[in-house]
C-alpha cells in the first residue's frame, strides 16, 4: 500500500478531473464548479481518517463527487418544484444564455447528445470521460464486474457516437 500524499498534492492532481466528471453529470460550468468544490471540502474534513493512499485517492474523490452530484440534482429538482408551484419558470434565462456562451461549441454539442442517454450510459460515460477512473473502478462505483463496466461504458460511448449531431461535430 502505498504512502497518502499532502491534501494539497491530491487537489493540484485531481481537481481537472473531479471539475470535468461534475460537468459531464451536471453540464453546468456553475454547478460544477460548485459540486466539484463542495466534494472537495468533503475530502479535505475527512481526508486523514480516510486515508487513502496515492493509487486510490482519485478513485476516492470521484465516488464523494458521484454523491455530490446527486445532492445537487435532488436540490435542483426541489427548486423547480418550488418554482412550478410558484408558476414561475424554473430556469432563468439569463443563466442559460451564459451558460450557452460559456461553452465551447463541441462540448455544447456532447454534452446535449450526453442528455438523450439513460442516466446509466450518462454516469459510466462521466465516469470514464469525466473522472478518468479504470473500469475496475468504474464497476466498483456501479457496482459490477469490471468487465461488465468495460462493455457497458464501451457501448454507452457507442450510443453517443453514433448520435447524427455528435457524429457530425467530431
Amino acid at each position: 500500500m502505498a504512502e497518502a500524499l499532502p491534501f494539497e498534492e491530491v487537489y493540484r492532481r485531481h481537481a481537472d478531473d473531479v471539475y470535468r466528471f461534475c460537468l459531464f453529470q451536471l453540464r453546468d460550468r456553475a454547478a460544477a464548479e460548485d459540486a466539484a468544490s463542495t466534494t472537495f471540502l468533503s475530502a479535505y474534513t475527512s481526508y486523514e481518517r480516510a486515508s487513502p493512499d496515492v493509487d486510490t485517492v482519485r478513485y476516492w474523490l470521484i465516488h464523494i463527487a458521484k454523491h455530490k452530484v446527486i445532492d445537487h440534482k435532488r436540490r435542483a429538482q426541489r427548486w423547480r418544484q418550488v418554482m412550478i408551484t410558484l408558476h414561475r419558470d424554473s430556469k432563468p434565462a439569463v443563466q442559460e444564455v451564459e451558460t450557452q456562451v460559456g461553452m465551447n461549441e463541441h462540448l455544447r454539442v456532447v454534452l446535449k447528445g450526453i442528455e438523450s442517454l439513460s442516466k446509466r450510459d450518462q454516469l459510466l460515460i462521466g465516469l470514464r470521460c469525466g473522472g478518468g477512473l479504470s473500469f475496475e473502478e468504474i464497476g466498483k462505483i456501479v457496482g459490477t464486474s469490471t468487465k461488465t463496466a468495460t462493455t457497458a461504458t464501451h457501448r454507452a460511448m457507442k450510443k453517443l457516437r453514433s448520435q447524427p449531431e455528435v457524429a457530425a461535430d467530431e
